[in-house]
């Protein structure tokens, strides 16, 4: 195994001043090539949960396998990604399907680091790919996505915030898999959300940075209502869903067996300094006077009126 990964470290092919090639490092380079075996070793698994088949190349955790599973489930004659909230795409959901499957795509984010790292690592000339510098709100969305209308391959959702408000939103395309973040802090069973704000940001919401975003049961009873079969949940925070027209056999997944309970210690006390909570009781405690939206009756609650803390 040493030799095998000092042999890919020399042979990376990470561009020198002079090279035309995609810039990778060599530690990605190794995943890259690495995925290859992976997907071959996971092709005739058994597949109970959608996380069977997960691995990560260049996702957060182990999403980067399991789209690649799907999209040979479903069924996908337009290979257009979208993808909302990128920071600058060295880690993101849909890097992976640019380079080894040669989809083409659209990524937005706030911050423009992005569109600096598509021309500085090349994956602008190599693949078609967009970036759009946008705070994408409910408002603006449609327009943003305009250029890509009507049936597309897959949308990734990632804001650290409004994200159900954001897919509610979306109506121009029709994505056959949708992937998004849920919050683990909020439990597998109560359908809350944080309050829409198109200037939503989670240190501001509550310094606990604890609160934000959307419960998976949440996004699970959205997905119904937009026609979309909730198919199981990556082994960090993302939710799979795809259409129902287009889900066949795709087995509907079980939320208590899906949702996962958070490892993260990132919390903070009202003066940012890290507490390192680890329960879940415990970090519900921590946000109890947090507002969430509880879907349950439409009506805004603290944390602590909602989970009982």
């Amino acid at each position: 195994m040493r030799r095998f990964i000092e042999a890919a470290v020399s042979n990376c092919r990470v561009a020198g001043p002079d090279d035309e090639r995609i810039l990778r490092t060599p530690r990605e380079e190794i995943r890259y090539e690495s995925a290859f075996l992976k997907d071959l070793a996971l092709r005739d698994v058994p597949v109970k949960q959608i996380r069977d088949v997960g691995y990560r190349v260049f996702s957060q955790f182990d999403e980067d396998g399991i789209i690649q599973w799907l999209i040979r489930q479903v069924e996908i004659p337009n290979e257009t990604f979208i993808e909302i909230g990128v920071e600058d795409y060295r880690e993101s959901n849909t890097r992976y399907l640019l380079e080894k499957s040669n989809w083409k795509g659209l990524i937005l984010d706030g911050d423009g680091a992005a569109e600096t790292y598509l021309a500085v690592s090349r994956l602008k000339g190599w693949f078609t790919i967009d970036f759009k510098k946008a705070f994408v709100t409910v408002d603006n969305v449609n327009d943003l996505l305009a250029g890509q209308a009507g049936d597309i391959g897959l949308l990734s959702i990632d804001v650290d915030g409004v994200d159900y408000h954001l897919w509610k939103a979306v109506k121009v395309v029709s994505p056959r898999i949708v992937i998004i973040e849920y919050q683990m802090n909020f439990g597998p069973e109560k359908q809350v959300t944080v309050p829409y704000r198109p200037d939503f940001e989670r240190r501001q919401h509550h310094y606990s940075m604890l609160c934000a975003g959307v419960s998976l049961a949440a996004l699970v009873e959205l997905g119904n209502q937009l026609g979309y079969r909730f198919v199981g949940t990556s082994s960090g925070c993302n939710a799979f869903f795809v259409r129902e027209d287009v889900a066949g056999s795709l087995p509907v997944a079980d939320v208590t067996q899906e949702y996962r309970e958070p490892r993260y210690r990132d919390s903070r006390d009202a003066a940012f300094n890290n507490t390192f909570i680890t329960e879940l009781d415990d970090k519900q405690r921590a946000m109890r006077d947090a507002i969430v939206l509880d879907l349950a009756d439409g009506k805004q609650k603290t944390v602590g009126q909602v989970f009982g803390v």
